[in-house]
């Protein structure tokens, strides 16, 4: 979540350092995608989609990941949601 005055691209690389011990930067704005009130509750909100470049670190488990590492999108055995996999394809055929 973007914290006060935080840009979009601070947010990603802040929330990928903290989220999983990755230092990354931005490579690109994939996509965005807007998340009707009625789908999720009450509100409404807006996903806006990266493809970050790792720069240092390995990813590991954090007080917000029980378990993180890199994994091909054919390895993955199972997506938390289709969402996730819809994104990570898209961000995985792009390229600036």
């Amino acid at each position: 979540m973007s914290e006060s005055g935080e840009e979009p691209e601070e947010t990603v690389i802040r929330e990928t350092r903290e989220e999983v011990g990755v230092e990354v930067g931005v490579a690109e704005l994939v996509d965005a995608d807007y998340f009707e009130p009625a789908a999720y509750g009450p509100h409404g909100g807006v996903t806006l989609l990266y493809r970050c470049v790792p720069i240092s670190g390995e990813p590991g488990p954090s007080r917000e990941a029980d378990a993180a590492r890199y994994a091909r999108l054919e390895d993955v055995p199972a997506w938390f949601d289709e969402r996730h996999e819809r994104y990570a394809r898209m961000a995985g055929t792009t390229r600036s």
